[in-house]
């Protein structure tokens, strides 16, 4: 989160309007379009009061452009490799979105079954899997549940679980946190393993300047065969965040600017609510899940975890 750039947005009770729309929405001669509850209104452009409230599925809005983001994003592919490698052949993802985590796993002989509770981003899994050799294919198995609940579909057989880049936050009250742990626990294997990863100052980074919007990046995704109007040639990503109702929360709100190949921007906007979180909660949370906790790291690199460090991973058995 060092590395992103701050846009101060001018407020005039809203803190973020699209230049021509004098008043909030999109009327027309404004540059911007909003898929935001397909409306063009006011709510779509708001970050004092923001967009619509959370939906089911928070990704479904901003799922097309997910890979362009976070597939460059590959510090923890290796390091979930080593541990599948000497956990067992069964793992278990919560939070497997597009695959980016387990892809890899799969290829590498892992079987994966991935769980998710947005069927916008198993939607994207799945194309990306359709495009892996028949073993790899084979090898993967993705649920559509409730972490909290994850029912008859996911087999009580694996080695390893993992829930990577901060996934457990998105489950913000404490309560819901340790259901999702003991849901875990008994799909695991008696002494089957258990990876979290949490960012830890991130939210907190966001939290300190509420309602300031920070660039995120550009990514280019124009093709060399379109040319049409309406060929969407770049998206940038902005995020904000606010205190949310309930202690020790944040609602982060991602707004996705896709520029057109005629100079019209399509905004996507979608809002989550996450947990805040501390290394002592995480630890003691396992606890009360059933968990013993083997340690407490830092960094990919199994870093000892030392105060003010950006992540806590934990690394717990059945």
């Amino acid at each position: 989160m060092s590395a992103l750039l701050q846009r101060h947005i001018a407020t005039t009770g809203d803190t973020l309007r699209p230049a021509g729309c004098a008043h909030g929405a999109c009327d027309g001669t404004s540059p911007y379009t909003c898929d935001a509850g397909g409306r063009r209104s006011a709510e779509a452009f708001r970050m004092t009061g923001f967009p619509p409230p959370p939906s089911e599925d928070a990704y479904a809005r901003i799922a097309p452009w997910y890979d362009r983001e976070h597939d460059a994003f590959e510090d923890d592919v290796q390091f979930y490799r080593d541990i599948a490698a000497s956990a067992g052949p069964a793992v278990l993802e919560i939070g497997c979105g597009s695959g980016r985590v387990t892809l890899p796993l799969a290829r590498m002989g892992s079987a994966v079954t991935g769980v998710d509770s947005s069927a916008s981003m198993l939607a994207l899994c799945r194309q990306r899997l359709d495009s892996e050799p028949a073993r790899v294919q084979q090898r993967v198995t993705l649920v559509h549940a409730d972490a909290r609940d994850l029912g008859a579909g996911v087999p009580p057989s694996h080695a390893l679980a993992i829930l990577p880049l901060n996934t457990l936050a998105h489950f913000a009250a404490a309560a819901d946190r340790l259901a999702v742990l003991r849901q875990v626990r008994e799909h695991l294997v008696t002494g089957g393993r258990l990876v979290l990863d949490v960012d830890l100052e991130g939210p907190r980074r966001l939290l300190a300047q509420p309602g300031l919007l920070w660039m995120l990046g550009t990514w280019d995704l124009s093709r060399a065969d379109q040319g049409t109007p309406d060929t969407e040639v770049q998206v940038i990503h902005f995020v904000s965040a606010a205190p949310g109702a309930e202690p020790d929360t944040a609602i982060v709100t991602h707004i996705f600017d896709v520029q057109r190949s005629d100079g019209r921007v399509r905004r996507a906007v979608s809002r989550m609510t996450l947990g805040i979180l501390t290394r002592h909660e995480l630890e003691l949370t396992l606890e009360h899940a059933g968990f013993t906790l083997e340690a407490t790291y830092g960094s990919y690199d199994l870093e000892p975890y030392v105060t003010g460090a950006e992540r806590a991973i934990c690394i717990a058995h059945s």
